[in-house]
């Protein structure tokens, strides 16, 4: 019964905005064709990225989110709005670091103690997990790692 109502809703929406519904045959190339394509091109493009910057396959996910949050960003030629700023009426903002850049670890306000302490090192910018976390991921003795840290604890490698 709840299918039902949320089924309706969405009928009702559509409209109410005059949204036109051609649907045609599911999981078929002439119905989905676009749509493949478009996965096709991200899948070879994040593919290309995680070469390029010899990340290894287990690190893919730590890169995810700050893609799919790109993704979201990015503004459609044809209605000239991005899907964030179409679904939340406004857009947070594009992150001034994009997925893979090369970033370093500046160190913290003198006199804070708690959380990681970061050694000047260098890494790869995953993505922002929230306001108050990005993902990093960083090459060490024991391999690659993905660290959590502060926004304001990373900067653009020059």
């Amino acid at each position: 019964m709840r299918m039902y109502g949320v089924c309706l809703l969405v009928v009702c929406l559509h409209i109410q905005e005059g949204i036109e519904q051609d649907f045609g045959a599911p999981y078929t190339p002439e119905s989905q064709g676009l749509i493949e394509w478009v996965n096709a091109t991200i899948k070879y493009v994040l593919r290309k990225l995680f070469l390029s910057v010899a990340i290894r396959a287990y690190l893919w996910l730590s890169f995810l989110q700050g893609v799919a949050q790109q993704l979201c960003e990015t503004v459609h030629s044809h209605t000239g709005k991005s899907p964030d700023s179409v679904i939340f009426l406004k857009s947070p903002g594009v992150s001034p670091m994009t997925v893979g850049d090369k970033v370093r670890f500046v160190d913290r306000v003198p006199g804070t103690q708690e959380g990681f302490e970061p050694r000047r090192e260098i890494g790869w910018f995953g993505g922002v997990l929230s306001l108050k976390a990005v993902s990093v991921v960083v090459k060490r003795k024991e391999g690659w790692q993905m660290v959590r840290i502060h926004p304001s604890q990373v900067r653009l490698h020059q």
